[in-house]
């Protein structure tokens, strides 16, 4: 079974891996974005329902059939708001401008690499999402068989618990320097 989990969960344990680690130096990937103006009436703030209804038809509009694949959400910013809706392969946003009835809309296509970003942070869709979740508990049956292979090895058991010890010392040394 350590084996079977381990070639299974191995291409998506190793693209959570380079991304994650590449993101933790900064390395997110890039978006190539277009920007456009659209003439929308909203009265105030709107909810996000009403949102998502404004959103859908700018995005009918301009010819994007296939919706964002993530979490739409309204944000205050400053004293105004945006509208945004993520997904694994493009960002679409929109906010008020200094004019009356003019929307200031985005969409920011991924790269390959954001693209994989995206799947990272579960801007994807259910089945990435289930995936993401069976890599999870894949890690840690694959530690808990580990153990288990260790412990009914005696000199197996001794490298674990050094490793262990290694490795709970250098978490807790980097965690108090964070």
């Amino acid at each position: 079974m350590h084996v079977i989990f381990a070639g299974f969960f191995l291409p998506v344990g190793v693209v959570f891996a380079v991304t994650g680690a590449l993101y933790t130096f900064d390395v997110k990937g890039q978006y190539s974005t277009s920007t456009t103006e659209v003439s929308q009436a909203i009265q105030g703030t709107p909810t996000l329902d009403e949102a998502l209804l404004i959103a859908k038809k700018i995005l009918s509009d301009v010819g994007m059939i296939d919706e964002p694949t993530g979490t739409a959400s309204l944000k205050k910013v400053g004293t105004s708001w945006q509208f945004e809706w993520t997904g694994t392969r493009y960002d679409f946003t929109f906010e008020p401008t200094s004019q009356v009835g003019i929307l200031k809309s985005s969409i920011k296509r991924t790269t390959p690499h954001r693209f994989l970003v995206q799947l990272h942070k579960a801007k994807g869709g259910l089945p990435m999402k289930i995936l993401a979740a069976g890599l999870a508990l894949g890690f840690l049956f694959l530690f808990a068989s580990g153990i288990a292979m260790a412990f009914s090895n005696p000199k197996l058991k001794k490298v674990l618990f050094v490793s262990l010890g290694f490795g709970a010392a250098l978490f807790a040394f980097a965690a108090l320097l964070s």
